[in-house]
């Protein structure tokens, strides 16, 4: 999220024009978006805890809160950025 914030400087760096951006984010909520998401979480977790990441403790937390059937959150923002050569 961090990187995306930015992107339109660096457009404008690299002397683009009519530079400009938009974020969205969109709700999570039960059904197949969180069960992909739980299921890329579940194929990720090896490499994840091995490599310090993640605990199995904080997956464990996180998986079981995916599997919450009253979950609502905001999903993952995505940003948007666009601009044209002068």
């Amino acid at each position: 999220m961090t990187f995306g914030a930015h992107l339109p400087g660096l457009l404008l760096g690299l002397g683009a024009v009519d530079v400009g951006a938009e974020e969205t984010a969109h709700l999570l909520r039960p059904g197949p978006q969180v069960a992909l998401r739980l299921a890329t979480v579940r194929a990720l977790r090896t490499h994840a805890v091995a490599s310090g990441s993640f605990t199995e403790a904080e997956f464990d937390e996180y998986c079981a809160l995916l599997a919450d059937p009253d979950l609502v959150a905001v999903n993952s923002p995505l940003i948007s950025v666009w601009g044209r050569r002068p």
